[in-house]
C-alpha cells in the first residue's frame, strides 16, 4: 500500500494535470461547435460493426475499400450546435459530396432521419441517392459531386431539436467493377440552409 504522502503526491502531479487535459480537450471542440453547424466541423460518423474493416474515414471522407463487394452503412449524428432559441432551425437542405462509379447497380445514399423524444417512430426527413434520375451534378476534386436533397428550397426541412433527435445513415452500395479515380465513397456532409 502507498503511503498517504506519496499518493497526495501522485495525486497532485499526474492526476490534476491529466484532468486539466481531459477538461481542455472537451472544451476546445465545444467552443468551436458554438458557432457553426455540426459539419461545418467534419463530424466522422460511425461504420457498422459488420463493415469496420471495409470502410476507411479519413477526415470527411468515407470510403469502401476497393475490391470489396460488400454493401456498407456509415451512422453520422447531428447535433444542435445552431444556436437557435427553442432549438428550432428552419429552411434546412441535406448535401452531400458522393464519389460514385456510376455503374449499376453501384450507389450511395444518404438518409436523414428524425426520431421523436415521445418515443414514436423515426421519420425519414431527407433522402440522396446518386443513381436518383435528373441531372448529374458538375464535377468537383476527386470525383466527388456535390448533391442535395431537396434540389430546390421548396420542400426545405426545419430541424426540432426540442422534439427531435437527428442522424444521418449513408449506405455505401458497391458496382461488381469500382473505377477511377476510386472506389465508393462520401465525403462532407452537410446541413445548411436552402
Amino acid at each position: 500500500m502507498f503511503s498517504l504522502p506519496l499518493t497526495k503526491l501522485l495525486a497532485s502531479r499526474v492526476v490534476r494535470p491529466l484532468a486539466l487535459l481531459a477538461i481542455a480537450a472537451l472544451a476546445a471542440p465545444g467552443a468551436a461547435l458554438a458557432n457553426s453547424n455540426w459539419t461545418s466541423v467534419g463530424s466522422t460518423g460511425i461504420v457498422d460493426e459488420s463493415c469496420y474493416f471495409a470502410v476507411q474515414m479519413e477526415n470527411f471522407e468515407a470510403r469502401l475499400m476497393p475490391g470489396l463487394l460488400v454493401p456498407c452503412k456509415v451512422r453520422y449524428q447531428v447535433t444542435d450546435t445552431y444556436g437557435t432559441p427553442g432549438g428550432i432551425v428552419p429552411t434546412r437542405a441535406l448535401f452531400a459530396h458522393i464519389r460514385d462509379t456510376n455503374i449499376s447497380p453501384g450507389r450511395v445514399t444518404a438518409r436523414l432521419f428524425a426520431y421523436p423524444v415521445s418515443g414514436a417512430l423515426p421519420t425519414q426527413v431527407a433522402f440522396i441517392d446518386s443513381d436518383a434520375p435528373g441531372p448529374i451534378p458538375a464535377p468537383l476534386a476527386n470525383g466527388f459531386r456535390e448533391y442535395r436533397n431537396p434540389t430546390t428550397c421548396v420542400g426545405a426541412f426545419t430541424l426540432n431539436f426540442t422534439a427531435n433527435s437527428y442522424w444521418i445513415e449513408v449506405d455505401l452500395i458497391p458496382a461488381a467493377l469500382p473505377a477511377i479515380p476510386g472506389p465508393l465513397a462520401i465525403g462532407m456532409l452537410q446541413i445548411r440552409n436552402c
